[in-house]
């Protein structure tokens, strides 16, 4: 009998970047670690045994980097050949790469791969707040002040459920059926923190202190 699987992580990391200036986002480096190896390694710390990546633009440079980690540390690497604005495109591809590995993960977190603040302890948060969710609920949505943010955490059935829908992303699946889907209200503004912008980067460094760089030019 095949093994439960525990906890997986998923890391959309399939955008282009455009208003960064077309930049590998999932690169950028804070204090000198790229985005998407610092978002696993946290993953990993609140007990994440396995992770699936989605890639699209810049699909060579990010594989170029995770080619760097161990072979037994790196995740699984799927790409998204057209991958559009909306991430929930990407979302559906990497739940299919993680539906041909076996059963569906007692839990699953999902990350956004230009999110410099989260960090294991923001995951283990989320993680214990879908303990605490409603009755029937197979989603929980972290939320500061309203906004919706990351990690969603899903259950075995979550996961089925969203993969059945085979479009759309979570926020249509709350909006149709608001019992499946629980929000949590959270605190850290780290849950809602992204990098949009070059400027974003400077701000983000002048609150907490971090150092991020942009990758260098035609480099992993």
């Amino acid at each position: 009998m095949t093994s439960p699987r525990r906890l997986c992580a998923l890391l959309l990391a399939a955008g282009a970047g455009s208003r960064m200036g077309f930049v590998p986002k999932p690169l950028i480096e804070v204090d000198g670690q790229p985005l998407w190896q610092r978002l696993l390694l946290a993953a990993r710390q609140a007990g994440a045994q396995e992770a699936v990546v989605v890639l699209g633009h810049h699909a060579e440079r990010l594989a170029a980097s995770i080619a760097q980690w161990p072979a037994q540390e790196r995740p699984q690497a799927v790409t998204n050949p057209q991958p559009g604005p909306d991430p929930t495109d990407s979302l559906h591809l990497g739940l299919a790469a993680i539906a041909q590995q076996g059963p569906w993960p007692e839990r699953l977190l999902v990350l956004l791969a230009d999110q410099p603040g989260l960090q294991a302890a923001h995951l283990r948060a989320a993680l214990d707040a879908f303990e605490q969710r409603p009755a029937g609920a197979q989603a929980l949505v972290p939320t500061v002040q309203g906004q919706p943010g990351h990690p969603i955490v899903l259950d075995a059935q979550g996961c089925a459920t969203l993969h059945a829908r085979g479009r759309g992303g979570v926020k249509a699946w709350r909006r149709e059926h608001p019992e499946q889907v629980a929000t949590w209200a959270a605190h850290a503004l780290a849950h809602v923190q992204d990098l949009d912008e070059p400027a974003d980067l400077a701000a983000l460094t002048a609150a907490t202190g971090q150092r991020l760089s942009l990758p260098p030019s035609g480099k992993p």
